[in-house]
């Protein structure tokens, strides 16, 4: 058995239990950050787990992906505060659409002994994609009160992206803050 960190890669955990996802949703959160204040900070390092079996997390490698596809080339536009430690930040993708990175953020969350809330968003003729951590798309419970339609999602420390047409960024935003 090599110890090489390297070597350990060509074998990554399959088993994504609830450390390994949050350690996925820090670094992605660490990512956001980092992209958020890109243009005034000259370097960003985040530095890889390293297991005790010397295997490197999977689900890292998997939610990175996902975040840098939908957010590779985007330029932040607006932070969105909307609930106690909850933050949504809003970007531009450059391909004609917005994307709102949405997660709230405890200690105990992340150790996972408090429940995520959910989140109510109306998006009424935005027609909204919905994505979680690991860019798997997210159809979101759709609730119905008389003639209008919202559609809740969860908001814990896995963040969750909503990605819209450029032209509905402010409708976005604003649904977002009356979350």
């Amino acid at each position: 058995l090599s110890k090489d960190s390297y070597c350990s890669q060509h074998i990554p955990s399959m088993d994504i239990g609830w450390g390994e996802r949050a350690a996925a949703a820090m670094l992605l959160r660490y990512n956001l950050v980092s992209h958020k204040y890109g243009a005034r900070i000259g370097r960003a390092t985040s530095w890889g787990l390293k297991h005790v079996d010397s295997r490197n997390p999977f689900a890292q490698y998997v939610a990175t992906a996902a975040q840098t596809e939908l957010l590779g080339k985007a330029v932040f536009l607006e932070d969105v505060r909307f609930a106690p430690g909850a933050r949504a930040y809003v970007f531009d993708d450059r391909e004609g659409r917005v994307v709102a990175a949405v997660w709230r953020f405890t200690l105990a969350l992340d150790y996972g002994t408090e429940n995520a809330n959910t989140m109510t968003l109306n998006l009424a003729g935005i027609e909204p994609e919905f994505f979680d951590m690991m860019g798997n798309g997210v159809k979101g419970e759709i609730i119905r009160d008389g003639t209008v339609e919202r559609v809740r999602l969860p908001l814990g420390n896995f963040p969750v992206y909503v990605r819209v047409a450029k032209r509905h960024a402010k409708r976005l935003a604003l649904a977002i803050t009356s979350a």
